[in-house]
C-alpha cells in the first residue's frame, strides 16, 4: 500500500515512527501536491512551457519561498499560488511578493489564487 493512497489510515504511520502531528502535516503536503498536478492538468494546453514548484532563492542563495506553478505563454507570464483551503489574502500576500521579483519581466505578469477544494481559480489584482 502507498501512503499517498486514500485509504491510507493516520494511525499506519506509527508503525514508521512518525507522530500524529508530522503525519497530518504530510497529509497536507500530498493533498497540496494533489491540487498542484490537478490546476497542472487544467492549464497544461494553455502554455508553452509550465513550471511546477519553482524555488525562490534570494541573492545569498538562500531558500526563501517557492512558486506552486508558473505557466509561460507569448502573452504573458502567469504565477499561481494554490492553497488547499479558501485563503486569498495570504495568497495575494505571497503574490504580490512574487509579483515584485518578476518586475523586471518584459512580458505582463499576471497572479492567480487557486482554491483546490473548490477547484475555483481567482485572478489576484
Amino acid at each position: 500500500m502507498t501512503i499517498a493512497s486514500s485509504s491510507f489510515e493516520l494511525h499506519n504511520f506509527y508503525i514508521f515512527g512518525v507522530p500524529e502531528k508530522a503525519a497530518k502535516r504530510w497529509s497536507l503536503i500530498l493533498k497540496h501536491d494533489q491540487y498542484v498536478e490537478q490546476l497542472y492538468a487544467k492549464l497544461k494546453d494553455h502554455y508553452d512551457v509550465i513550471y511546477r514548484s519553482l524555488p525562490l532563492f534570494s541573492e545569498r542563495d538562500r531558500l526563501i519561498g517557492e512558486i506552486d506553478m508558473v505557466g509561460v505563454s507569448p502573452n504573458g507570464v502567469d504565477v499561481f499560488e494554490v492553497k488547499c483551503s479558501f485563503r486569498p489574502v495570504k495568497a495575494r500576500k505571497q503574490l504580490l511578493k512574487i509579483k515584485k521579483i518578476f518586475g523586471n519581466v518584459e512580458k505582463d505578469v499576471s497572479v492567480f489564487f487557486y482554491h483546490g477544494a473548490g477547484e475555483q481559480l481567482v485572478r489576484m489584482e
